[in-house]
């Protein structure tokens, strides 16, 4: 079944197994039914999927609360993304308002380039500051993809997509999945 959601929409399953995938057919939402009935959101978008899905309620999220920027720049209305080799995995040109992906996240599943994306427009707010920094960019693209409609699966997922198991990023990994474990309402 092929379906279109134009804002961000709850959803019922009663499946054992959820899996959607986006409009060029790469997986979007996975997630095993434990307990007989999935309640998840979908972002707008155009997706397909063999299971029954029902319309439900949003499922609403705890945001976390992030400080003040510290180095606040004004947010493009557009900017560009271009995918090159890039040592760093991503990076952001905030005065020509261009994110560089590398090219390895070409083919990444949406929800990995959209934390990536969310997390590189965050040093428009957090910048200057190292290993703080980083942390609250990637609590600032948690908080992005919750708020348009994200799971908390997908954005654990997302980071595990995107970050390596070096001491820095597994406490990155560990402040965000703290905050999206205490999330549920």
């Amino acid at each position: 079944m092929k379906f279109a959601v134009k804002k961000k929409s709850g959803f019922i399953s009663f499946d054992e197994v959820v899996k959607i995938y986006d409009a060029n057919g790469v997986l979007f939402y996975f997630k095993e039914n434990r307990n007989g009935k999935l309640h998840f959101n979908l972002p707008t978008g155009i997706y397909s999927t063999l299971n029954n899905l029902h319309n439900s309620s949003i499922r609403n999220y705890k945001l976390y609360k992030l400080p003040k920027g510290n180095n606040i720049k004004t947010l493009p209305k557009k900017f560009r993304i271009v995918y090159i080799k890039n040592p760093h995995k991503c990076s952001v040109d905030n005065k020509s308002h261009t994110i560089y992906f590398d090219l390895s996240f070409k083919k990444s599943p949406l929800p990995i380039k959209d934390y990536i994306k969310l997390h590189e427009l965050g040093h428009y707010f957090y910048s200057g500051e190292g290993q703080k920094s980083e942390i609250l960019c990637d609590l600032f693209s948690a908080n992005q993809m919750l708020i348009v409609g994200y799971n908390p699966s997908q954005i654990r997922w997302a980071q595990s997509g995107t970050l390596t198991d070096s001491n820095t990023s597994l406490e990155r990994k560990e402040k965000v999945y703290n905050h999206i474990s205490k999330s549920f309402l």
